[in-house]
């Protein structure tokens, strides 16, 4: 029995990990596809089109939500703030890519993982060691270094204030992450169970709804160029969202906020990749080692060294009882 029920729990971590590779690839994929709109749309057009086509997409699923009740979750105000910072972070990276590349828009967006843990420790009261303070120094001399690109000029430049809107993504992207993960802890504590369809619902109608909003306050959406990039808007609203959050809110409740943390580092890959195939941007050296120092900030602080102190116990032990019986031998000849 307990077999059968280890080897299940193993098959489910397997294909949490196998939906967090897929999900990961497809948030990598979702830049190069902003940058391709954004040369003949906004940011806030942008986000707001792939958030309607979203929510509209996923209310085929009404029916299934209905059944499980999930509806309820839209009353629930935790969900409205989490919604409103998606929706806060996704414009501020537009904004931040609009005025950078599609890498380093992924680069210091994802940087959110070293914001996770100050927020943990003031939120969550967990501690926060050396090894910490260590990893966000190194993080932030290397987002310098990518701001500051051999001139000091540039810190006041389209790259520099672009930089500027990334680091509020990640921000509020690190915020939503850990008020997501108390929150699906309260539902599985209230209901017994995490939901991950209703979840991903609530979450898409109310990160629409503010930039929706604002579309309209600023300026009506263009649509002047919607039969070019619906393709894009469309890949962008059902690939790029509708199954990306659900398998990153279905593997979150299997894995934890760790283990799917490290496996979102791997979206990095893509864009820069591309852009590296195709000769879309040149990085100068101060860029690449800044974009070195933030990547090793990042693998140091998920790589956590695990130290099985049994083991290192037997090991002493051992090493007492060959220097014990060293001596004895010593000792008779």
């Amino acid at each position: 029995m307990y077999r059968e029920a280890n080897i299940l729990t193993m098959q489910k971590e397997k294909n949490a990990q196998v939906a967090m590779l897929i999900s990961s690839l497809l948030w990598g994929i979702s830049p190069i596809v902003v940058e391709i709109i954004l040369e003949v749309s906004t940011p806030l057009d942008i986000m707001t089109l792939r958030f309607g086509i979203a929510v509209l997409a996923s209310s085929l699923l009404l029916p299934i939500i209905k059944n499980q009740n999930g509806l309820s979750l839209l009353k629930n105000r935790k969900i409205m703030l989490i919604g409103f910072l998606i929706a806060a972070g996704y414009l501020a990276s537009t904004m931040g890519q609009d005025l950078t590349t599609a890498g380093l828009a992924t680069l210091i967006s994802t940087s959110y993982v070293i914001f996770v843990p100050f927020m943990s420790w003031r939120i969550e009261n967990t501690s926060l060691s050396k090894r910490i303070m260590i990893v966000a120094t190194v993080a932030s001399v290397g987002i310098f270094l990518i701001s500051f690109n051999g001139d000091i000029t540039n810190l006041s430049s389209t790259n520099g204030i672009g930089v500027v809107f990334l680091l509020i993504s990640a921000f509020v992207w690190g915020l939503n992450i850990v008020l997501s993960s108390l929150l699906i802890g309260e539902i599985k504590f209230k209901t017994g169970q995490h939901d991950p369809l209703s979840f991903l619902y609530a979450t898409l109608v109310y990160t629409f709804i503010p930039l929706f909003i604002l579309s309209i306050l600023t300026k009506p959406p263009s649509f002047s160029s919607l039969g070019y990039t619906l393709p894009f808007l469309i890949f962008l609203g059902i690939f790029s969202t509708i199954i990306t959050f659900g398998l990153h809110n279905w593997a979150l409740s299997q894995l934890g906020s760790v283990k799917t943390t490290f496996y979102l580092l791997l979206q990095i890959i893509v864009p820069f990749g591309f852009e590296f195939l195709f000769g879309m941007f040149t990085y100068s050296p101060w860029i690449i080692v800044g974009i070195f120092l933030v990547l090793s900030s990042m693998l140091l602080l998920e790589i956590q060294p695990e130290v099985n102190l049994s083991f290192l116990l037997t090991l002493r032990v051992r090493a007492f009882k060959i220097r014990f019986l060293q001596k004895f031998l010593h000792h008779v000849t």
